[in-house]
This record gives C-alpha cells, structure tokens and sequence, in this order.
C-alpha cells in the first residue's frame, strides 16, 4: 500500500516493500540493459494515460507492483498507482531532474540537476520523511547507481562521487582525468565495478573504493548510457558507432560503424541500446533499428522505424518495442524485425520504457505517462 503523507514535506509513505522492489536490485537495472525477460506480445491495450504536467529524462521510469514513480525536468517527483493511473502523491523540488531517481531499501534517490542548492536528496518510504539533503557542488545531471550501500553519482564537474545511502556522507569522490563533460550515467558491470564515459569517448573502469582499474578510447563521441552485460560493456556513439568493450580488461571486442561518419556528414546519433544474454537492440536518427549478436558483433537484422528514435529500445523475450520521435511506439519481432504492431502516442518519445509483469510503461513528451497491458498475460 502506498499512503501520501498531508506536509508539505515527502509525500510518499510505503507500507511494505517487498525485497524485489528494492530498485535497482538486479544485475540488468545496475547494468542499464533495456530489457525485460518476460514474455508478453502485442496487440498491447492502452490502460490509462497520467499527465506529469512537464517532460522526462532520458532515463525510465521505475515501475514496482503497485505503484510507478517518474520524475521530471520540472522538478517534481509523482507517485502514481500502477494498476489506476490516479496520482498517489506529488513532491515539488522546484528543481530540474534529468536522471531517474533510485530506489534501495525503502529509500528514494533523486539527483538535482539545477535550480537549487540541493544537489542529491533521498527520502525514507517506510515511514515519509526526508532523510537527508547534499547541499553545494556541482549538480548531478545523470541518473546515480548502486554499489553496496553507496549511492554512485557522475557530476558536472565530471567527478565519480560514492556517497552513502543511509546518512549521505562522502566516501570517496575521483576527479576523471580529461575533465570532459559526462552525459552518459554510470553503469556497474559484472564484477561490481564502475564504468563512466565522457562526451569524447573516453571510458573509465573504477573499483568499488574509487580506484581506476584501467581507461580506454572509443573513435567517436559517447553521449547516451551504455550497457553493462556478458562481461562486456557496450555502448552507442553520436556517429554511427556501436562497441563492445571487453569490461576486465577494456579491449574492444567488435564494433560496426557502417551507419554513417560525421565527417562525412552523414552521422547517425545512436540510442542507448537495450541488451541481454544474446542480443543488442539499437536505433538512430537515421530511423533504422539495428539488432547485433552480442558476442560477435554480427548483425542480425536492421528495420526501418519511419522516423528518428531517440529512446532506447526495450528489449523482451520474443519482441522489441522502438518509440519514435513522431509519436509511434511499434513492436518488432525479436527474431526477425519485422514491425508487427505500432500505437499513436499524444507527442514524441525521449526516454526509456519500463516493463514489468505485462506492463509496458512509456514516458511521452510533453508530459504524458501511459499505462499499456499484454492480453496475452
């Protein structure tokens, strides 16, 4: 049961949360895969919609069994009753919010991008209060993560900082060499380590104390989150290019770069791709999605969207569902990419999808949440 508490203070109350609501809990959401291993199948039945009376960042939003919360660049954080769509509660921050906040052990992370002196504040669920705020320093433009019992946040100052999640002290904080804005949030790979990009390409493996293990250099620009998965790390350029970094060692294991060269003007932004244990699902501004074995790099199958894709892919057991800048949100077989179903949406979609249970969640500009349910389930 979810409760909204009357102050002008937290809003959210949950009175109980089970173990696997505890988000991110599983090595896909730490890895940032974009997918889901449930099996549901278009058609898909729009539920309900919510307006969040502003847009979203480029993360998803978190979906648990009965309620979802989003966050957006207007600074408010909702609650919303997932089987509903009736607002359960809104907190004001005032503040921009470009991550997806986190949650873990009953407790709400929300970074602050700008517009306040709080650049982190998290809040107890359990019972409504405002743990503790981080005042002063750089904003946190990115979505955090989780190592142990650390909150891990990315800067503007392009520092990795590991803050606590219990009392909010700092524990360590690593300038990046380079200095160069990060765009991309952290993921955390196969063996609990850190790995942030920079806009230049630059990659940074950090141990769980802060320590770089190793750093390597893509050809291109990186600015969306890459993807943790396999023992790999891959990620997604603004040229056309998708990568596989072995993630012990930060060797490259393949890349495809047909999809165009800024110098050629022809560059072709990526999205965030969506992966699991056999495949990784891109799209682009060029309107093609673009399906690669995950260990070799070989492509699979490539199929036009109709129009510019922005968000990443989410990937299912037997589909892939793409959303498009001109509002269609489409499913493509998984085996074949062939478009089997597509839905008008009310605006463009920027952000990532979340799914659960036969729920598909989807965030649409202006300011649209929609609710679409499986009757395949």
């Amino acid at each position: 049961m979810l409760a909204i508490a009357a102050s002008g203070c937290i809003s959210l109350q949950v009175d109980t949360i089970p173990a696997r609501d505890s988000w991110p809990s599983s090595r896909a959401q730490l890895g940032r895969w974009n997918s889901d291993s449930s099996s549901f199948a278009p058609p898909l039945t729009e539920q309900w919609t919510y307006n969040a009376g502003a847009g979203f960042g480029p993360g998803p939003p978190l979906v648990f069994e009965d309620f979802i919360i989003v966050a957006t660049r207007k600074g408010e954080v909702h609650a919303i009753d997932r089987h509903t769509g009736a607002k359960l509660g809104k907190e004001e921050l005032g503040s921009a919010i470009n991550g997806t906040p986190v949650l873990r052990n009953g407790r709400l992370a929300v970074p602050i991008d700008y517009g306040s002196k709080r650049v982190l504040h998290v809040w107890n669920l359990d019972n409504g209060s405002s743990d503790w705020k981080l005042k002063g320093g750089a904003t946190i433009a990115t979505s955090p993560t989780i190592v142990g019992d650390n909150l891990i946040v990315v800067d503007r100052l392009s520092r990795v900082r590991a803050i606590g999640l219990i009392d909010g002290t700092e524990k360590w904080s690593v300038p990046l060499e380079s200095g160069t804005p990060i765009h991309a949030s952290p993921v955390v790979d196969f063996s609990g380590r850190i790995v942030v990009v920079d806009v230049n390409g630059h990659i940074t493996r950090l141990g769980t104390s802060g320590e770089v293990v190793w750093t390597a250099d893509l050809d291109e620009p990186v600015y969306q989150t890459p993807a943790a998965a396999n023992e790999m790390i891959y990620f997604a350029g603004t040229h056309g290019g998708v990568y596989a970094v072995d993630a012990e060692t930060g060797s490259l294991v393949w890349r495809d770069t047909s999809a165009g060269d800024a110098r050629s003007g022809s560059a072709v932004r990526r999205t965030a791709p969506a992966v699991d244990e056999t495949m990784v699902v891109v799209a682009g501004t060029n309107g093609v999605v673009n399906a690669y074995d995950a260990q070799s790099g070989h492509e699979r199958w490539a199929s036009g969207a109709g129009a510019p894709v922005e968000a990443a892919p989410l990937l299912t057991k037997e589909h892939v569902f793409v959303a498009t800048l001109s509002g269609q949100l489409m499913a493509l077989e998984r085996a074949t990419g062939l478009i089997v179903w597509t839905v008008e949406l009310r605006g463009r979609v920027k952000s990532a999808m979340a799914a659960r249970d036969g729920d598909l969640i989807v965030l649409c500009e202006p300011s649209h949440v929609y609710r679409f349910v499986s009757r395949a389930m």
